[in-house]
């Protein structure tokens, strides 16, 4: 069953980002060192509270969304985000919000989190130290990671 809930959640999540994302050539050096990244992180949301993304998560399927306060994409797929992110809760795949915009202070993130109502954590990424990592380079972007932090 989880492998059937982790493909309709790339697929769905693919027409989420495919507008926002290039494509991996398998050819190309970089791919090799994408796949030897290392995704886990811990952050923190604005209250405070520890997120933690890792192996030693529960999560069979973690999902990275990158999000940003001012975006007009992420306003529009946010609901889309939020309903993808209950649907697939009962499957056991956590959804996490990053925020690594420079521009975004505390209060403009604050104030989207109180129009959108995301049912999951977004953490701020000051200075975009796992944006990096992870290559985001644009908001929204999403990455799906299985259960021992592989990128899929």
């Amino acid at each position: 069953m989880l492998r059937g809930a982790c493909g309709v959640l790339f697929s769905a999540l693919l027409v989420v980002s495919a507008f926002a994302t290039d494509e991996i050539d398998p050819a190309d050096e970089r791919t090799t060192a994408v796949a030897e990244r290392r995704y886990e992180f811990h952050l923190h949301t604005l209250e405070g509270k520890t997120v933690d993304v890792s192996a030693e998560s529960s999560a069979a399927v973690t999902v990275v969304c990158f999000l940003g306060s001012e975006c007009p994409l992420v306003k529009l797929y946010s609901v889309r985000l939020s309903k993808m992110s209950r649907h697939f809760a009962a499957m056991n795949v956590h959804f996490v919000g990053v925020n690594s915009n420079r521009q975004d202070a505390p209060d403009d993130i604050r104030e989207f989190l109180a129009e959108h109502q995301l049912p999951f954590p977004l953490v701020r990424d000051e200075g975009n130290l796992v944006a990096d990592v992870y290559g985001a380079t644009r908001t929204p972007e999403v990455f799906v990671l299985d259960a021992e932090m592989k990128l899929r």
